[in-house]
């Protein structure tokens, strides 16, 4: 059976040809509509597997855990399946955990992070985010901001920001 190998294209394609032959039979209705919903649910998950650092957002961190809810839920759905679903289970376990992100700065410059808030200004800074991609910005009157994009991962090295150019 095509849907117990993952082939969810051919399992589309079979239904869509025995529709077109008898529009009214159940089983194929049914089974369209289920690998509609698994094609559609797997492109989401994908989409996170191959990006995983949007997930430092609050609301695609939610929107991430929502579509994991829903994805439990889907039965008989194959081993192929079943291997996705542990592998994006596990990524969303890991995102959850935080991790301890330095910062250093000259305790002049104002300090902020994108999708987190402002900290001011200081010499070493110590904040616990989840893993992803951040931006921070570093503002002071007279000088040229600085904006610094990175990837926060357990590996990441104290991040030094601070203005150095005048206006």
């Amino acid at each position: 059976k095509q849907e117990d190998l993952g082939d969810w294209t051919g399992a589309l394609t079979s239904y869509e040809a025995v529709l077109n032959i008898d529009r009214s039979l159940q089983f194929a209705r049914d089974g369209r509509k289920r690998v509609q919903l698994l094609a559609k649910t797997i492109r989401d998950m994908e989409a996170y597997i191959k990006d995983p650092f949007v997930l430092s957002e609050d609301r695609i961190f939610a929107e991430a855990n929502t579509l994991l809810s829903k994805a439990q839920e889907i039965e008989n759905a194959g081993s192929a399946y079943r291997g996705m679903l542990t592998e994006y289970s596990t990524l969303l376990a890991n995102a959850a955990i935080p991790i301890i992100l330095v910062l250093i700065s000259d305790n002049e410059t104002e300090i902020t992070i994108h999708k987190y808030g402002e900290l001011g200004s200081f010499e070493r800074h110590e904040i616990h985010l989840r893993p992803g991609r951040y931006t921070i910005v570093g503002s002071r009157d007279g000088w040229r901001d600085v904006r610094k994009e990175i990837i926060l991962e357990s590996t990441l090295n104290p991040v030094t920001i601070h203005c150095h150019e005048t206006r």
